[in-house]
């Protein structure tokens, strides 16, 4: 007690979400293959970092309940990976299947 005042830490504790991500992701070209999630079809995306692109492979997206399956070519991805519009339009194409 300095000054006879009662010091105090205030402290924020950052409380995680119990909720799991919603939708997974899974992008697989022979034996690689990559894992992502996120809130959105768009955000798994986003977080999805392939670093071999060789040959086509399969983009599987899933809700927990449901899940679809689509072919994929290198330069597809390499799209995907860049431009942020090509992202929207493939996330938007996965949500009308995933339905």
């Amino acid at each position: 007690m300095a000054n006879g005042k009662k010091i105090t830490k205030k402290t924020s504790e950052k409380t995680k979400d119990t909720q799991q991500n919603a939708y997974s992701i899974v992008l697989s070209f022979g034996e690689y293959e990559y894992k992502s999630s996120g809130d959105t079809i768009e955000n798994a995306l986003e977080n999805l970092k392939p670093e071999v692109l060789k040959s086509s492979g399969r983009l599987v997206v899933s809700n927990g309940k449901e899940s679809t399956e689509i072919v994929v070519y290198p330069r597809q991805v390499r799209r995907l990976m860049s431009n942020k519009f090509c992202r929207i339009f493939l996330a938007k194409r996965l949500s009308l299947m995933i339905k």
